[in-house]
């Protein structure tokens, strides 16, 4: 989304407020929804892989369950966090 045509306008500041607005909020619910539904794979097939960065020549490697619960958790906690603060 390109916001140069608001942050220029001084009559649009405020629109460009709320725009930097949604985005913040479409990424920490993108990343809610991402770990939870990495929560539900685990919780229905157990292990399973989880990427968090960007994979060099299509390697993936294998975690740990627990590693893999500790990444969800931590997203879902950071997730929802930054949602509250946004929204109130």
């Amino acid at each position: 989304m390109n916001l140069d045509k608001y942050k220029l306008d001084p009559n649009n500041t405020t629109e460009y407020e709320n725009r930097l607005k949604d985005l913040k909020v479409w990424k920490a619910e993108a990343r809610f929804l991402r770990a939870y539904f990495h929560f539900e794979l685990l919780k229905r097939f157990g292990p399973v892989p989880c990427v968090s960065s960007v994979l060099a020549l299509r390697l993936i490697i294998a975690m740990l369950n627990a590693q893999v619960w500790t990444i969800v958790l931590t997203q879902l906690l950071t997730s929802a966090m930054k949602l509250l603060k946004i929204w109130n």
